[in-house]
């Protein structure tokens, strides 16, 4: 599923790449910038995936393990980051939409986005 979504984030980027404006507002330009913080959520959601699937501190000797309260902070940053790319997404495909209120959605994404890789470097994870 990952995988899907990112090949898509990345075809859509390319495509809409190629009939972008020189317009920093255009509509292509805005899409293009939302479909690569689609593929940039993705890339930071790799650490996220690897960590989630050790097993629980508390159930083994093992050195690396999963603490819950880690696994709870890493939900919640995930979570806000997809439901603002998802909003963000959905607002450039809408018509009608205004330019002003796409980049304020392409903004709230990029920050969620930032602020979940921010809380990965402070876990350590890659």
């Amino acid at each position: 599923m990952m995988l899907l979504r990112f090949g898509a984030a990345i075809l859509a980027a390319a495509v809409l790449s190629a009939c972008a404006s020189t317009s920093v507002d255009s509509g292509a330009s805005l899409k293009t910038r939302v479909a690569a913080a689609g593929a940039d959520y993705l890339v930071a959601q790799e650490g996220i995936k690897a960590y989630l699937v050790l097993p629980p501190c508390a159930a083994t000797t093992l050195p690396t393990c999963k603490a819950p309260a880690v696994v709870a902070v890493l939900q919640k940053g995930n979570a806000t980051a997809s439901a603002a790319l998802d909003y963000a997404e959905a607002t450039v495909i809408t018509p009608g939409a205004s330019p002003n209120v796409i980049e304020l959605a392409l903004g709230t994404a990029l920050e969620a986005i930032k602020s979940l890789k921010a809380t990965k470097a402070t876990f350590g994870l890659k």
